[in-house]
């Protein structure tokens, strides 16, 4: 006959954690987790980043069809303010995506988180990195997912410099005076395609005066925290910059390398032979005064 009162082999402090052993667990548990945590973040951003280096290749492609297509021309910076083939918008992403057809997705109509417009977007025009705005109206928006913006990105200004877009100034410029040629060329100012920076991350624009392009402030310290340093999203603070010839690479900010992102890459205006350009445009020794 088998006891019922029969007891364990093992006295029933060995079965169980002590408070001091579960107390050793824990702490080893939040330190592995506290070590950890951070690198699983800067992966995330890594892949975050790789992420956004493949768009703006898929966005050189796009701009080598269109340049196929229309004899060796850059698009216009453009604007986000403008109609364009029936919905908002005529940048140059506008151009390649929506109006062109030159991207591998399909252009999606949408409507926008900050008035509820519509606005029209590709894909490859979204950055991964982007948090969100910090400015009054926009807090927490996406300038991809801004009807006022369609895009992440932002391109060089000098492309056009002041002609715009199409219709802007008409009593002065022709229609074809705003498309830059040379795209697989570059410049005529001694900077070669593989060192001329062309397409980056947008910086905080806010609501008002949003605009497709980076200009000659981008190297203005007073112009980082708030504004510009919002293009500087990825790893060690950095942006992602699509050069000329296509490679994308980390660029930084001057305040940390003590090189400028402004460049004079073109001496002149698209096309005006008779005007030069730096950061304006200047015609017989005299301003245009725009």
């Amino acid at each position: 006959m088998i006891s019922k009162n029969r007891t364990s082999a093992f006295p029933a402090s060995s079965q169980a954690f002590t408070l001091v052993e579960m107390l050793v667990v824990i702490a080893i548990v939040a330190l592995l987790v506290a070590v950890l945590l951070p690198s699983l973040a800067q992966g995330k951003l890594a892949a975050r980043t790789a992420l956004c280096f493949a768009n703006e290749r898929q966005q050189h492609l796009a701009f080598a069809l269109y340049a196929n297509d229309f004899r060796d021309v850059i698009p216009p910076v453009g604007t986000t303010y403008n109609y364009m083939a029936g919905s908002r918008g005529a940048a140059w992403y506008h151009y390649l995506g929506k109006t062109g057809g030159y991207m591998t997705d399909r252009t999606e109509v949408f409507a926008g988180k900050v008035f509820g417009y519509g606005g029209s977007r590709n894909k490859v025009f979204k950055c991964a990195a982007e948090s969100g705005s910090r400015k009054a109206g926009m807090e927490g928006i996406t300038y991809f997912d801004s009807e006022l913006a369609d895009s992440s990105y932002v391109m060089y200004w000098q492309v056009s410099a002041y002609h715009y877009y199409e219709g802007y100034m008409d009593q002065y410029y022709p229609m074809w005076q705003y498309f830059r040629r040379g795209f697989s060329k570059g410049g005529d100012n001694n900077i070669a395609p593989g060192n001329t920076y062309f397409v980056m991350d947008g910086p905080d624009w806010g609501v008002s005066w949003l605009l497709p392009y980076f200009v000659w402030d981008i190297d203005n310290p007073a112009r980082f925290d708030g504004f510009y340093d919002y293009s500087f999203r990825h790893l060690g603070k950095s942006t992602n910059m699509l050069f000329l010839d296509g490679h994308a690479a980390p660029a930084k900010h001057v305040n940390d390398t003590g090189k400028p992102l402004w460049q004079t890459v073109w001496k002149r205006c698209p096309n005006w032979y008779w005007m030069t350009c730096d950061n304006g445009c200047i015609y017989a020794g005299g301003s245009w005064g725009l």
